[in-house]
């Protein structure tokens, strides 16, 4: 049976993602201690971050960074992550 290739990845700068999807990247990342505090945080975050990038295959997040930045002159990125089935492809 031949190899299907992959979806052509998208990205999208988002304000409000699924807590479920950014769970599993940080999860995958070996970052992440379930707690209901844990999950209430992921939203405000999102929201509060300068960007916030998703990495998309299809409808599923495969991976996602984001910014945080005084706005002004100053930023850095922070929580990089991608699924290890997407990792090392360039």
């Amino acid at each position: 049976m031949p190899e299907v290739p992959p979806l052509p990845l998208r990205y999208a700068l988002v304000r409000a993602w699924s807590t479920d999807d950014v769970v599993a990247l940080y999860d995958a990342g070996g970052w992440w201690h379930e707690s209901a505090a844990a999950r209430a945080a992921v939203a405000p975050m999102i929201a509060g971050s300068f960007a916030f990038l998703v990495v998309l295959e299809g409808a599923r997040a495969v991976g996602m960074g984001r910014a945080i930045s005084d706005g002004a002159s100053d930023a850095y990125l922070q929580d990089v992550v991608v699924l290890p089935s997407h990792r090392g492809r360039g």
